[in-house]
């Protein structure tokens, strides 16, 4: 999809989709709802690699290098 259309509107279909199946999950009072909000949830869920892809697109590489590069730093820091 998000090569079709573009990784921002894809993005945004997801995000209402997940929203939607959120406030329908909230507001279910059967079960018939709850597990159609769960599979909603989950196609909006879906969109994980798509926004992986577009923030490693959207973000320079050495800003990334260095995100990650913090990240593995608190990490090895918090098991010590």
């Amino acid at each position: 999809m998000a090569d079709k259309f573009g990784a921002r509107r894809a993005l945004t279909v997801f995000a209402i989709i997940w929203s939607a199946a959120t406030v329908l999950m909230g507001l279910a009072n059967s079960l018939s709802g709850l597990v159609l909000g769960r599979v909603l949830l989950g196609i909006g869920v879906s969109a994980l690699p798509v926004a992986t892809r577009a923030m490693s697109n959207w973000t320079p590489a050495e800003s990334a290098a260095s995100r990650r590069a913090s990240r593995t730093r608190s990490r090895g820091s918090a098991t010590r």
